[in-house]
């Protein structure tokens, strides 16, 4: 059996608690493919930098635990994908991804 959303959302913020700053700094989202979303569009390093992904049992407990991080300050869309979307991702802003943080 999977992880249940609230593991995720769990394990999500000891990510982020151990790199710190507020939630605003950090973007969360959901993708099927972590790869493009991740790494292609927001540019994160793959190298050297704080992020995290999960994946989740279905598109709706992806969507719940964005929902979640987003309702803690997590900077992010709220429109949330299509049934592809069983990711979660989570990454610190910095001026290297899109969106940025100065």
């Amino acid at each position: 059996m999977g992880k249940t959303g609230q593991e995720i959302i769990n394990e999500i913020l000891a990510h982020v608690m151990s790199e710190g700053g507020p939630y605003v700094t950090w973007y969360a989202g959901i993708t099927g493919d972590i790869e493009t979303s991740l790494f292609g569009a927001h540019k994160v390093p793959q190298k050297d930098h704080w992020y995290i992904w999960r994946e989740t049992s279905s598109a709706t407990v992806a969507k719940a635990v964005q929902d979640s991080l987003h309702k803690l300050g997590f900077d992010g869309d709220p429109v949330g994908g299509d049934d592809s979307c069983v990711n979660v991702y989570c990454y610190k802003k910095t001026r290297f991804t899109d969106p940025s943080y100065p």
